[in-house]
């Protein structure tokens, strides 16, 4: 899912492949046979490690112990790498082509006596190369000024923001999924943060969404999604500007801030919706469904369509109690125009020439299929060029699943299928502010 500039602004993409940027040419790929440098450091100390509680049992907390990686990897210095020990302590280990370096102390995170059971693990990021964003686990978050990281000399760390972030709640736990820093007006930066509510804290909200994906009584818990911004003065200091709010049944699979912070891309097995925005205050009765039906005009597709060497199939989503004799149909060797009960469902010039004697449709239960054979076995790049109405797909498989979606939405007159709002686990989902 993407989100825009507001709650109503989601979006679900489809990602597939071009076929015309495929080379017929390609020979496949060689396995290099040159070994790899594996470098081995000695650590004696510990590795920080926070272990679940027996309260800490669902699938969403599972799924927010696989993100976390104890080995903190420094994008604007690939060179090296950051661990915590169990004394909180980072140490940074350098490496080159020829050998690993030591083991060098860094910085030393205040514990605050706050390490008790049920904390998160401590995460790290680098949203570029003189700062760091560290969440101790225990609710609070810490930006660091580190300078050059890519110096031998990397140990003048200084915090310049940090704060409890969740304190009043219960489960003020969270870790750190992304952080990006960018110019608007002044220095800002996103942080993605990821915590996990029990549904109780949420009771009005969930009462409100009375759906299969956040009313299910059997889910205890939900994953909630903190977008923070922050904004530095002309005097270099930081302060919190806004706050946002997703909340969704499942567990993240993956998430990440657009680099410019318009946007949130999300991947997850359900949905997320909007609880929460200090610039844009939700409304309950304007609460939506991060990807749901919420796309413009010009995001609805009237039909799919599937294509292969041969054949071109298109599907159309009616009334069930529609008859054969609602229709005219016309395939000549260059164009295509098909009627329902006198309004024009599609018209116009087809991108290729087509076979009209060979081609035929079907009408069964609202859904009706036309199968047109090319002339040529060659990839169409549009089915009409210019139509900008209709969804190529590449799995034909999926045309039941999306029209077993869409059936509850047909009345006497043609549905348009809403192929931005459909759902399954495959999909790609991607979210914003």
């Amino acid at each position: 899912m993407k989100l825009k500039g507001d709650q109503n602004s989601a979006t679900l993409f489809e990602l597939r492949p071009d076929h015309f940027l495929i080379d017929a040419k390609f020979q496949g790929y060689k396995l290099s046979l040159e070994t790899l440098p594996v470098y081995v450091v000695p650590i004696e100390c510990q590795i920080d490690h926070a272990a679940p509680t027996d309260d800490q049992y669902s699938l969403q907390h599972v799924k927010l112990a696989a993100l976390n990686n104890h080995i903190f990897p420094d994008p604007w210095n690939p060179s090296s790498v950051y661990i915590v020990d169990h004394n909180w302590i980072i140490y940074k280990i350098g490496a080159t082509q020829e050998k690993a370096g030591q083991l060098s102390k860094i910085w030393t995170i205040p514990a605050n006596g706050s390490k008790q059971p049920g904390r998160f693990n401590i995460t790290m990021i680098f949203p570029d190369d003189g700062h760091a964003v560290i969440a101790d686990g225990c609710g609070t978050i810490y930006i660091l000024e580190t300078n050059s990281r890519n110096s031998e000399a990397d140990t003048n760390w200084k915090v310049v923001f940090h704060q409890e972030l969740f304190a009043s709640k219960k489960n003020f736990q969270f870790i750190i999924l992304d952080s990006i820093l960018y110019q608007e007006g002044t220095t800002h930066m996103d942080i993605l943060l990821l915590r996990i509510d029990e549904r109780a804290e949420w009771k009005e909200f969930l009462e409100f969404h009375q759906d299969k994906y956040l009313s299910s009584s059997e889910h205890p818990f939900v994953s909630v999604l903190e977008w923070i911004t922050l904004a530095q003065d002309e005097s270099k200091v930081w302060s919190l500007e806004s706050k946002r709010c997703l909340v969704g049944r499942s567990g993240v699979d993956y998430a990440t801030i657009e680099p410019n912070g318009t946007a949130l891309y999300l991947a997850s097995d359900d949905p997320y919706y909007f609880a929460y925005d200090s610039k844009n205050p939700v409304q309950l009765s304007n609460a939506i469904e991060a990807g749901g039906d919420s796309t413009s005009e010009s995001d609805k597709s009237d039909y799919v369509w599937f294509q292969n060497g041969t054949q071109i199939r298109l599907w159309f989503r009616l009334p069930e109690e529609s008859k054969k004799f609602d229709f005219t149909i016309d395939i000549s060797a260059n164009d295509i125009h098909i009627e329902y009960k006198k309004q024009v469902m599609l018209s116009g010039k087809l991108f290729d020439s087509v076979k009209p004697d060979e081609s035929n449709w079907t009408l069964e239960s609202g859904k009706l299929e036309v199968s047109i054979t090319k002339s040529l076995p060659d990839a169409w790049k549009e089915l009409i060029p210019g139509n900008t109405v209709g969804e190529e797909i590449h799995d034909p498989e999926l045309v039941e699943q999306i029209h077993s979606q869409l059936a509850h939405m047909c009345s006497d007159k043609w549905v348009r299928t809403l192929l931005l709002s459909f759902y399954s686990q495959q999909d790609f989902h991607c979210n914003h502010s």
